[in-house]
């Protein structure tokens, strides 16, 4: 009441409703004198992998972080498990020269073993990039990707502060909130899808098709199929070592900006 005394007229539009419904708060706490370290976060997504059953969508600034790196592949290898479609959708390369250091060569070697160990198990793997247009030049202009977030069969839906990194899983100060919808929760389940969709459109664009993108099983091959027509495109893997001046500043940077 105070907020629409001060704000008169004041109004925030309701773009992605989800019913009233419990959630969890998973925290990120680093270890200091006399307190012991939480690790709240990285069990979160580690337990809402392993739970997986169709599929798992992902955007993120940066993905690095080992746990979630040893999840997905855990979950994959997994061979009485059934089959994923995996969607991660990220930036096309970091902002910064320092990030370029210090995620891009772990985020390089972490996205060509997802890729091998998908390819081995018969998983369906898509990992994207978005383009908001082009240049003059016919050069592309690729959309930043800042969220942080997954959502898993449309049952769960992590969204918070915490990067997928190995800073933001053991040593930053982050947040998140989950979302879980149990077995009769239709509700629910059908919030989150909606967001799930209403993500992948703005990242499709004017091609996409609520009918194409609801349904998760074969998810990755429907997007494939977009690439070169929609906004979405594929994201370069670059399955190489580093030059070894890059490995060195790599690994000496990584001790104190993710380690």
């Amino acid at each position: 009441d105070r907020t629409e005394d001060a704000m008169p007229g004041l109004e925030f539009p309701i773009t992605l409703p989800i019913p009233a419904a419990r959630i969890g708060l998973s925290r990120t706490i680093p270890e200091v004198p006399n307190r012991e370290a939480v690790r709240e976060v990285s069990e979160l997504y580690v337990r809402a992998i392993e739970s997986a059953q169709e599929l798992i969508y992902i955007e993120s600034q940066y993905l690095t972080s080992c746990a979630v790196r040893d999840a997905l592949l855990n979950r994959m290898a997994n061979r009485e498990r059934p089959k994923l479609d995996i969607i991660i959708i990220l930036p096309h390369k970091p902002e910064r020269l320092k990030e370029e250091v210090t995620v891009g060569v772990p985020q390089a070697g972490l996205l060509a073993a997802l890729q091998r160990q998908a390819q081995e198990h018969g998983h369906r793997l898509g990992i994207y990039n978005v383009v908001a247009g082009h240049r003059d030049d016919g050069a592309p202009i690729y959309v930043y990707i800042h969220a942080k977030l997954m959502i898993v069969d449309d049952r769960y839906f992590i969204v918070g502060s915490a990067n997928l990194t190995n800073r933001s899983m053991s040593i930053d100060s982050e947040i998140v909130a989950a979302y879980e919808a149990g077995p009769g929760d239709r509700a629910l389940m059908n919030a989150i899808r909606r967001v799930r969709v209403r993500l992948l459109l703005e990242h499709v664009g004017a091609r996409g098709q609520v009918r194409s993108l609801v349904r998760p099983r074969g998810l990755v091959s429907r997007l494939d199929a977009l690439v070169g027509q929609a906004r979405i495109t594929h994201h370069e893997v670059q399955g190489e070592e580093p030059s070894p001046i890059v490995k060195t500043i790599h690994d000496v940077a990584l001790e104190f900006l993710d380690p």
